[in-house]
């Protein structure tokens, strides 16, 4: 079955709408196989843990520190399994149109909190995000967050200039939108895509 679509505009209308529960998990278009890659991790390594338990179970061995090793292991890959399983067919938001002045999934956007600017990258599945993106002019990694955090509902639909509090573990820190890059997320992620085809 074919994950439904969305427009990014309808997204971004469902969102400031507060109807977004009606979506619920989304994902960018490059997303998709991030999510199938980390499904089919976490089932080889709950194999794996599977075959290490076969080893050390039988008779006297149910109490072993092996076996309660291999059993927290499990108990761990099911929990990370139930954080992605919500990403199994979800709904796809379409990349953000160029001309979009407004922050939302897909946009890169340049963030000044506390007068210290970095760039972060709204993202459906925030586990896929990658290691060592960056932004021109930072040395700093582009950091990706997903539509669900604390600076992301702060952000959203807000366009360049915006300033507003984010409340996060209690305390309220300023922040401001200083650029808006529609383009950036889908440029880098697009190219990573062409790469690995090239590469197979």
């Amino acid at each position: 079955m074919k994950p439904r679509i969305l427009s990014n505009k309808e997204y971004l209308d469902l969102y400031l709408a507060g109807d977004i529960d009606s979506v619920g998990k989304v994902l960018l278009p490059h997303e998709s196989e991030a999510v199938e890659k980390a499904i089919e991790k976490q089932r080889n390594a709950y194999n794996e843990v599977i075959e290490q338990k076969k080893s050390v179970s039988g008779g006297d061995d149910w109490h072993d520190g092996a076996f309660i090793a291999t059993d927290n292991e499990a108990k761990i890959i099911g929990q990370q399994m139930s954080a992605i399983s919500p990403y199994v067919g979800a709904v796809v938001i379409e990349y953000p149109d160029p001309g979009e002045p407004r922050a939302t999934i897909g946009s890169r956007v340049l963030v000044n909190q506390g007068g210290y600017s970095f760039p972060v990258d709204v993202v459906g599945f925030r586990s896929g995000y990658p290691e060592g993106v960056t932004s021109e002019g930072f040395e700093d990694e582009v950091m990706g967050i997903s539509p669900d955090s604390p600076l992301a509902r702060t952000m959203l639909g807000q366009t360049v200039g915006f300033e507003g509090m984010l409340h996060n573990a209690g305390s309220d820190i300023r922040v401001k939108i200083e650029r808006i890059d529609q383009s950036a997320v889908k440029q880098y992620f697009m190219r990573k895509v062409q790469v690995i085809k090239v590469e197979d």
